[in-house]
């Protein structure tokens, strides 16, 4: 399924994380969509290989030429998958709270997270995150649910309530599925070298208070050589386009990279 958004032609598509997270990003296709034609892939498959080829085929269904891709956390990995494979539909990378490429950043995440929760919250934390990857779809979809309050806790500073509602609910099945095999790819070091691939642009918006450290991010396309514009955002959690004070800088960081590339 593609939402599409405005008039074409199509220029920019956003990715939405979770995995699982559908229409996550249904508010910022609408924003966008007030100065171009977007479009609001929504995943459903439960294999990284049948990700990077829904999204191809939903892409090339509805965009004539190489569009931007905007994707945020997990997405961002996905773009790059894509972009990775793809390269004649990739016309620039917009990554966004991306989550590290190196394995080695990842107890930062957890720490950071627990140090902005309380103890009873640290504990639910940890029980809803052993039984979500042990479950079955069900018990998986309750368990995201309680999950994300408490990681809407721990990865905002400010947020600030949208008028758009998002009507698809987050795929629990699906994460667990995805997560494991996007972890492994990170550990085997298949995900950093997908860079290497990437014959696009890339800009990098990362809040400065996010459980996950930017350099996780820059630093791995710096160490390959690869040309980035970044941007970090004080006062910003994971989600710069939900923040209060991030919000405005965002859409002008997308705008500003987008414009660069006509």
């Amino acid at each position: 399924m593609v939402r599409c958004y405005g008039e074409p032609p199509y220029t920019i598509a956003v990715v939405h994380g979770g995995p699982g997270a559908c229409g996550s990003l249904c508010g910022v296709a609408k924003e966008l969509s007030k100065r171009t034609g977007t479009l609001e892939p929504i995943q459903s498959q439960s294999t990284i290989e049948g990700l990077v080829e829904e999204l191809d085929g939903q892409l090339k269904e509805h965009a004539k030429r190489p569009i931007f891709l905007l994707g945020h956390s997990w997405g961002a990995w996905l773009c790059v998958l894509y972009a990775s494979r793809h390269q004649e539909m990739a016309r620039g990378l917009i990554l966004v709270g991306s989550a590290p490429f190196e394995e080695r950043y990842v107890p930062l995440i957890a720490k950071r997270r627990m140090n902005r929760l309380t103890k009873e919250e640290q504990e639910e934390f940890q029980r809803l995150v052993c039984k979500l990857e042990g479950t079955g779809n069900a018990d998986g979809n309750r368990c995201i649910g309680s999950l994300q309050k408490l990681v809407e806790k721990a990865d905002y500073v400010e947020k600030i309530s949208s008028s758009y509602v998002n009507d698809l609910h987050t795929d629990g099945e699906m994460y667990a599925a995805v997560w494991e095999q996007a972890v492994q790819l990170r550990k085997d070091g298949m995900l950093i070298d997908a860079l290497e691939n990437i014959r696009c642009p890339i800009c990098v918006i990362h809040g400065r208070q996010d459980p996950h450290p930017y350099q996780g991010v820059t630093e791995a396309l710096n160490q390959r050589g690869i040309l980035s514009a970044s941007h970090i955002l004080d006062r910003c959690g994971h989600s710069p386009f939900e923040e209060r004070a991030a919000v405005d800088e965002f859409y002008e960081h997308v705008w500003s990279f987008c414009d660069c590339y006509p």
